[in-house]
């Protein structure tokens, strides 16, 4: 896949030696013409092999380990994913020449709000390339430079795989029980999601949404243990301290006083409730990084969103065509769903674990 390609070319550019393999023949091919080209792990010499760097979708556990990782442990090789491989090239530079990283997962949302904290700091002049789970892989993203910013989309299998990576704003969006077939639990899972949180210092920032059981309680104990400055969010009422929507509009209290950023009826690429708390998400970030809150509220009215997401497709008479296939939840149906009245649903997919 994409993020396999861009890690194969970065460890080959560092002059590694590197080993590959895929399932699918079609995928082996595309790498019949490299330095890389697919052979298969039982000819790897792995008694010289210091890492095995795995797809995201690559099983660790569940339902059981692949062949691969099952042998990288028993020859007590490392087994990471491409996010940590971006992690260890960013923590070998000085620490004055890194970038700044967001990192944003979440059950629900996470696609929407890395695009849209991407689409406010270039609007306001900011260096920010968005990647990871979406787009661009982290490590296909532009060397950073002096002000780089780079906002990451990690999925929990990502985060599983990840070890090394400190995000200076991490963002915590939701949880609801999705991915059983592949952490098994619905602890494991979230505990893939909190790794986002790991190796944050007290100079970084937390942002939590809490309109979920889940998030209430991560919100309260990171709060209760220290480390970085915790923001809670969210699109369903009066918080004390951070960023909310009520009633369409958008509100911020990160000092001790409470103000309105502005309306989000006018950003039409953020309908419902569920992308307001995108939306507060990105108010969260973008102000944290010294971005005036008018202007994130004047950006998030020309974001378009994405596709697939909500995404008008077409109009007849009275009629309006919504695509939302990346609802792959129920939540996230649900969520959709709210947001309109006098609804046709046309739904399908295949059925997984804990998703229904």
């Amino acid at each position: 896949g994409v993020s396999g390609i861009a890690t194969c070319e970065a460890l080959a550019a560092s002059g590694a030696k590197v080993f590959t393999w895929d399932e699918s023949a079609r995928a082996r091919q595309k790498t019949a013409d490299t330095e890389y080209r697919a052979e298969h792990p039982k000819k790897w010499p792995w008694k010289e092999m210091a890492a095995v760097v795995v797809s995201p979708g690559v099983p660790l556990t569940h339902p059981k380990p692949h062949p691969i990782v099952r042998k990288a442990r028993l020859e007590n090789i490392p087994v990471f994913g491409d996010i940590e491989y971006f992690a260890r090239a960013i923590n070998a530079l000085p620490e004055e020449e890194r970038p700044h990283i967001i990192a944003v997962t979440g059950s629900n949302g996470k696609s929407t709000t890395v695009a849209l904290i991407g689409h406010i700091l270039r609007e306001v002049g900011r260096e920010a390339y968005v990647g990871g789970n979406i787009g661009e892989a982290a490590l296909s993203l532009p060397a950073p430079e002096k002000n780089t910013i780079y906002v990451l989309e990690l999925s929990s299998f990502q985060l599983d795989l990840t070890f090394s990576l400190r995000a200076n704003t991490a963002v915590f969006l939701n949880l609801t029980p999705d991915h059983i077939d592949r952490h098994g639990t619905v602890e494991a899972y979230l505990a893939a999601k909190k790794r986002i949180f790991l190796n944050q210092t007290k100079d970084d920032i937390a942002v939590i949404g809490v309109d979920d059981d889940y998030g209430q309680v991560i919100c309260t104990a990171m709060m209760a243990n220290g480390g970085a400055r915790v923001v809670p969010i969210s699109a369903r009422g009066t918080l004390g301290r951070g960023a909310y929507v009520l009633g369409g509009d958008l509100f911020y209290n990160f000092d001790g006083k409470t103000t309105k950023a502005g309306n989000l009826t006018r950003a039409r690429g953020l309908r419902g409730a569920h992308n307001h708390q995108n939306a507060a998400a990105a108010l969260a970030v973008c102000v944290s990084l010294g971005v005036p809150a008018a202007l994130v509220v004047k950006a998030a009215e020309r974001f378009t969103g994405l596709a697939h997401r909500m995404e008008e497709v077409a109009r007849l008479g009275k009629v309006v065509f919504i695509n939302d296939s990346k609802a792959t939840n129920a939540d996230a149906a649900m969520r959709a769903l709210a947001t309109f009245e006098d609804i046709f649903w046309i739904a399908g997919g295949k059925a997984k674990d804990g998703g229904a």
